[in-house]
């Protein structure tokens, strides 16, 4: 939504973007506290800071990376910062959490997708932002650093003081992660102590990752065991976050992406789309971190329960990789693969189709977290192998599980040529995806996703967005898709069915109803976001 704010010269003003929850809120009662994050186009002053000081406002972190800052303040004086010339956005600093999907359990065996030609993914690093990544021995001496933004975040609080991310002390926060000793590894069990993940979903994640499979003799190995990780705790015991304490992760990403070699980033986690995609502060800051150069992977969401239009941001971006969930039934055949029925379905509210893809995210068998919430929650799910009585491991389903497979095999990519850049990446795995899966292309993007194709391809596409959704202005009721051929400036393209047809879509019914964008009914409640929902459909 744009304010238009009064220059005060009574001749007009200038628009100044702010997110319409905002504004909502500030209609509806002016002086209730809102969590918001204020982007200024240039960093913002100490002067700039002593006005939203003056206005109430309890500044938390100061996200240098993105000129903006997070801070809880009425939300009428919020929604007044539109008159703020200093001012490019004002959005809500809205809850994160876990895209995690818990349906029906049984114990089975995951499919993972396995390297090829030798590669591990050794010499690549993964930065995993998560619930935190308990020790685990299949984990052993895979974690490089821990940096724990929840933590930094709650003593800044308490302290009165404003977590500042360009600050020295913030960027060199992250600590060498120390392996478990043999007796440790030895007497794991349900009843340990959780000292990095009290949730229990980023271990589970990291166990997709890079496991090295030992606990299960190579069956629950991750798909990247020679890859990396760097574990940047953004989720709380709770599974849930902020919208500040996610991008101050990514910011301490790229600024220690050389120190450890950080090439990829794993987010299984997301929010309602609030605020158009080139405002939402979220986006913004993993599209820079896109053009430092590093993969981001991010998870469609859970919400395909609700239909169409259900991808969560930062997903919603058109550089990153977006990933859905497909439900492959523990076969080896591929005929019956179906996309998962909680995956989100696109297109974005911004018109992109999403997801890019989708892979793998039923029942997976990964890495547990002794004593962590989902553990303690759900104990029918821990899983033994062979002869141990310790469960070592896990069964979770969801685009949180899925994203990771993505992750790690664009590490595989990497290990194989390190030369790739992110848009070379997301442009073989999406020209590699099988177009033959069931389903419609608004329901799994390119297909589902293929490693082999992926690790095959040699096209070298440096600008791969993710296609817009067009009406044919021609043919009532068409919608097209974007001409990828010239979007992505490769010609071959041309004489591909990368999504079949280019007049897609003949059903006009998505588009007939223009309240759709704004319907409160699918992204209104924020009870949907404000907790860890176990969904029931588990296919």
């Amino acid at each position: 939504m744009m304010m238009v704010a009064d220059d005060g010269g009574g001749g007009g003003g200038g628009y100044y973007p702010v997110s319409e929850a905002v504004v909502q809120a500030a209609e509806e009662d002016p002086l209730q506290p809102m969590p918001v994050i204020i982007t200024f186009k240039a960093p913002p002053t100490q002067e700039q800071l002593d006005q939203l000081a003056a206005l109430g406002a309890d500044v938390a972190v100061l996200l240098e990376g993105g000129n903006a800052v997070s801070a809880v303040m009425s939300a009428g004086d919020a929604a007044s910062l539109a008159s703020d010339k200093s001012v490019s956005a004002v959005g809500v600093d809205a809850p994160m959490v876990a895209m995690l999907d818990v349906g029906r359990r049984a114990i089975g065996h995951t499919h993972l997708p396995r390297p090829l030609d030798g590669l591990t993914g050794a010499g690549i690093t993964i930065a995993v932002l998560d619930s935190g990544i308990d020790n685990h021995p299949d984990l052993n001496n895979r974690i490089l650093a821990r940096v724990d933004i929840i933590n930094q975040m709650s003593e800044a609080k308490a302290s009165n003081e404003v977590l500042k991310t360009g600050s020295d002390d913030f960027v060199n926060s992250g600590e060498i992660a120390m392996p478990l000793l043999e007796e440790e590894s030895a007497t794991r069990s349900s009843s340990a102590s959780v000292s990095y993940d009290p949730f229990g979903h980023g271990t589970h994640i990291a166990g997709i990752i890079a496991a090295d499979g030992s606990g299960s003799r190579g069956d629950y190995q991750g798909v990247a065991p020679g890859a990396r990780l760097v574990d940047v705790r953004v989720l709380d015991a709770n599974g849930g976050g902020t919208v500040a304490g996610v991008t101050a992760g990514i910011e301490w990403i790229i600024r220690n992406r050389d120190m450890y070699g950080i090439r990829v980033i794993s987010m299984s986690l997301g929010h309602a789309p609030l605020e158009p995609a080139d405002l939402d502060p979220l986006v913004l800051a993993v599209e820079r971190a896109w053009d430092a150069g590093i993969v981001v992977f991010c998870s469609a969401g859970n919400f395909g329960t609700y239909g169409n239009w259900t991808i969560t941001s930062p997903g919603n971006s058109q550089r990153v990789i977006t990933v859905g969930s497909v439900t492959d039934w523990n076969t080896n055949k591929t005929g019956d693969d179906m996309v998962s029925s909680y995956s989100s379905r696109g297109p974005a509210l911004t018109g992109t189709l999403k997801p890019d893809f989708v892979a793998p995210g039923n029942r997976i068998i990964a890495t547990r977290s002794p004593g962590s919430y989902l553990d303690s929650t759900y104990p029918e799910w821990r899983v033994t192998h062979g002869a141990s009585r310790d469960p070592l491991y896990f069964e979770l389903s969801g685009t949180s599980m899925a994203t990771p497979m993505a992750a790690a095999s664009a590490a595989l990519m990497l290990e194989a040529d390190p030369s790739l850049t992110p848009d070379n990446i997301k442009a073989r795995m999406m020209l590699g995806a099988d177009a033959g899966l069931a389903g419609h292309p608004l329901d799994h993007g390119a297909g589902a996703f293929d490693l082999e194709a992926a690790l095959k391809d040699r096209s070298r596409i440096d600008y791969a967005p993710s296609p817009m959704l067009v009406r044919n202005e021609d043919v009532e009721g068409h919608i097209c898709l974007e001409d990828v051929a010239k979007l992505w400036d490769y010609p071959p393209l041309y004489d591909s069915t990368i999504w079949g047809d280019s007049t897609l879509w003949t059903d006009s019914t998505l588009w007939a109803d223009s309240t759709i964008w704004g319907d409160s009914t699918i992204w209104g409640d924020s009870t949907i976001w404000g907790d860890s929902t176990i969904w029931g459909d588990s296919t």
